[in-house]
């Protein structure tokens, strides 16, 4: 049998408290069904607290859990974080909507900078704007993209999303990855250098890395504004050491941690460990997974 997801979960028991509370509603406004004023006080009060998280809270936690549930971090497979982070965005007005880990092989940089405009301008320039790539067998398996030189591809990806977001001057670069305009196989040969023509808030959006190897995040240090890291443990602050040595003022580093509510210890840990087995264990193919490595750079090695 299917295992249905989240969402999928959620549209029963949502629909029914729905109902429930429509019901209350007919309920309060015929005066007849209820003479008790007291009463009908106290069910349309109940009925407007259930009604006001239903509808203000209940999609937020409702549809960031459907896309973002799960071990990943990142950008999963069959799963957008632009979409989610715009419904929240209407929603909201003070947080910062962090994309966490934009696949770099699912959008050339130019749609990227395009949602990234689009999204800040959405939110009032709230965006953080994460951006990492994933192993071969995503990147190739899924997106259909080669997976060689990885760190060269993200640092023409992130020049050409700065180029963008400034906005200076006509887009032209040549690069071993990119090219804008293409002249390459296939190409007419008419296509021109152009600007976005919607202005950005900022030209400045925040860009943070998801890296994990020594020289992605020697890398993450020299060109973003903050660093993902997948796994960072502060007893062992020395294995990135001498990758952050180069690190700007100010270079925010967002250090996740996981956060499982209750009472039993060993319930709590069971999703965490599962989590780390997996990525751990099974991720990654065959004699190249970049979590085994790093925790055997943390002295965790077999």
């Amino acid at each position: 049998m299917r295992k249905r997801n989240f969402l999928q979960r959620a549209v029963v028991p949502v629909s029914i408290l729905f109902l429930l509370v429509c019901a209350a509603y007919v309920i309060y406004f015929n005066s007849s069904a209820i003479g008790h004023e007291p009463l009908r006080y106290a069910v349309a009060f109940v009925s407007g607290i259930v009604l006001f998280f239903s509808i203000s809270l209940g999609p937020l936690v409702v549809y960031p859990m459907a896309y973002f549930r799960g071990a990943s971090p990142w950008e999963r497979i069959a799963a957008s974080l632009f979409t989610p982070l715009a419904w929240i965005a209407g929603q909201t007005s003070t947080i910062k909507l962090g994309t966490s880990v934009v696949q770099v092989a699912a959008r050339t940089p130019t749609a990227t900078a395009m949602a990234a405009i689009t999204l800040d301008h959405i939110s009032n320039g709230r965006l953080l704007l994460g951006l990492g790539v994933s192993g071969p067998q995503v990147v190739e398996g899924w997106y259909g993209r080669p997976s060689n030189k990885p760190l060269a591809r993200t640092r023409e990806y992130v020049e050409i999303i700065r180029r963008v977001l400034r906005r200076e001057e006509p887009l032209d670069f040549q690069g071993e990855f990119f090219q804008h305009p293409y002249h390459g196989e296939g190409s007419t040969g008419l296509g021109k250098p152009l600007k976005a023509i919607t202005h950005p808030r900022r030209a400045d959006v925040p860009i943070y890395l998801g890296a994990e190897g020594p020289k992605n995040v020697a890398m993450a240090a020299e060109i973003a504004d903050g660093w993902l890291p997948l796994y960072y443990s502060p007893f062992h602050q020395d294995v990135y050491a001498d990758s952050l040595a180069g690190a700007a003022p100010g270079f925010d580093i967002v250090a996740g941690a996981q956060v499982n509510v209750n009472d039993d210890v060993a319930a709590a840990l069971a999703p965490v460990k599962m989590m780390l087995g997996f990525y751990i264990g099974g991720m990654g193919a065959k004699g190249q997974n970049y979590h085994t490595k790093l925790m055997a750079r943390f002295g965790y090695e077999a």
